[in-house]
């Protein structure tokens, strides 16, 4: 730290005359000459009154009086670290010459003033000790006068300035700034944590640099030391306290996936917090419309288990809470993507509790003479793909091959039929039948067509479709042909169909 004094300056006549009554430092007096005050009888005459200017008539006598010299006062500095000394003179012709020289160093030392010959002058200490430095001024009349300034030179060691005692949250970072001061300069800062009573240390982001960042995982007390060094080795340290206040838990969620319908998933959720995770609650706050898919399960456990039913966003929500009762939720989706082609039906929507109607989805194969064909129509008789049906169609592999994933027979839906990879070209027909209404009244039919395989979006829906029953047996029932389906190798056109008739004539004509 470089330390600059300012002298006091006095101004000429009445100025002098008070400096030598007050005996300022610096004043000189040369040997022989007078000075108000002296008993010998010079034939003066000097009036002047308080606040005034000085007023006075000398005689033809009166001498001429030598300059005074103003130095600074005493200065404290370090090895290295120059000060600006600035000097003063006052006469009452003026001063004319300046002259600055080190009349006493420590051994060795060898450090000047820079200028010499101005009124004021740096000087740089270049030992530990005392340099004694002394100013000259010279009046226009060749009259001279000294005085001289201390410069003391010295290597202290700096001192820590802290952060006061703070709280702060767990899990949290808060930036700790320290400070030190010098009579050098700091060139070292090091943060440390001195003790703490919690079970997981806390982390400092940058300990070797004047600001850091703290954080702790658990609620407690941690004592920091914060040490600074200086330029000449020389090192301080201090200390503060940080509490840790409790806060609630991060509940920590999968990233969304992907998957198809009727694959089962598993996945885990977990909980960050400053004590532990004491409970878990999965639920399904979202998922398409006619789907019947239950919650994850178990409920209540870090790990679950999922399986979409249909196509569509499914909306997650965990819930955690810690030892200390807070919470915290977070949310994810399950996409259940299209395969190839696929169909979809649901009917009645839940909020019709009671409904336990009956209602199947059809595929026809484009050479198909009619519906309910055993070979050419994919519907519950004939290829349940929980049933181990393989209904071949065209290619020698199964991959053209339909199946019926889902038949419901009790109200709702969802039912489906996929094939994965349909023949490039082939027309397929899609149809519904109202099999049976298990409690009197129609069947509200929802159908939504996918093609390819990374799509949520049907590429046609479309209901509700008022289906009937006649009283008299399923083959009298409502039979819809809804629409039909190309297939171009990677999407589909769709064509509705959009008619009516008794199952019993569905089975004559595709």
């Amino acid at each position: 730290m470089r330390t600059k004094q300012t002298s006091i300056r006095l101004t000429t006549g009445l100025g002098v005359v008070l400096a030598v009554a007050l005996g300022l430092v610096g004043c000189a007096r040369p040997l022989g000459s007078w000075f108000p005050g002296d008993n010998n009888n010079h034939n003066s005459n000097i009036n002047f009154n308080h606040n005034s200017n000085f007023n006075g008539n000398l005689n033809n006598n009166a001498v001429n009086y030598p300059p005074l010299a103003m130095c600074p006062e005493d200065v404290i500095t370090a090895p290295g670290w120059p000060v600006e000394l600035v000097g003063d003179g006052d006469d009452d012709h003026g001063i004319v010459g300046w002259a600055w020289q080190v009349v006493s160093a420590p051994p060795g030392g060898v450090a000047t003033p820079s200028p010499t010959n101005a009124k004021d002058t740096t000087f740089d200490p270049d030992l530990e000790g005392e340099y004694s430095l002394r100013l000259t001024v010279v009046d226009g009349s060749g009259l001279t006068s000294s005085c001289q300034v201390v410069v003391t030179s010295r290597i202290g060691p700096p001192i820590a300035i802290c952060p006061d005692d703070m709280t702060a949250p767990t899990r949290t970072p808060v930036t700790l700034q320290g400070d030190g001061v010098d009579d050098g300069y700091i060139v070292a800062w090091s943060w440390e944590v001195v003790s703490h009573n919690t079970d997981t240390d806390p982390s400092l982001s940058t300990p070797n640099a004047q600001s850091t960042s703290f954080e702790a995982l658990r609620v407690g007390e941690y004592v920091m030391r914060f040490t600074v060094e200086d330029n000449h080795g020389l090192t301080n340290w201090c200390e503060f306290t940080i509490t840790t206040t409790p806060t609630g838990p991060t509940a920590i969620c999968p990233q969304d996936i992907d998957t198809a319908p009727l694959v089962q998933i598993n996945f885990s959720g977990d909980g960050e917090d400053d004590g532990s995770i004491v409970s878990w609650q999965w639920q399904m706050i979202g998922q398409p419309t006619g789907s019947a898919a239950s919650p994850p399960s178990p409920a209540t456990s870090p790990s679950v288990t999922f399986m979409p039913d249909i196509v569509g966003e499914f909306r997650m929500r965990l819930t955690v809470t810690d030892d200390d009762g807070m919470v915290d939720t977070c949310e994810f989706s399950v996409f259940a993507l299209g395969e190839g082609l696929r169909i979809e039906i649901f009917w009645n929507p839940p909020e019709n509790p009671n409904d336990n109607s009956d209602v199947d989805l059809h595929l026809l194969h484009p050479t198909a003479p009619g519906w309910f064909n055993q070979q050419l129509d994919c519907y519950y008789a004939n290829c349940i793909a929980s049933g181990g049906v393989n209904l071949p169609w065209d290619l020698p592999t199964t991959v053209d091959n339909p199946r019926l994933d889902l038949d419901d027979t009790n109200g709702y839906g969802p039912e489906n039929i996929n094939i994965d990879e349909p023949v490039v070209g082939h027309q397929y027909k899609v149809g519904v039948h109202y099999f049976s209404e298990g409690n009197p009244g129609p069947a509200a039919v929802y159908v939504k067509i996918y093609c390819g395989t990374v799509s949520i979006n049907p590429v046609y829906e479309t209901g509700p479709k008022m289906l009937y029953a006649s009283g008299g047996g399923s083959w009298d029932n409502d039979f819809w042909k809804v629409a039909s389906v190309t297939w171009n190798g990677w999407n589909c056109s769709v064509t509705t169909i959009d008619q009516v008739v008794p199952a019993n004539q569905a089975e004559m004509s595709p």
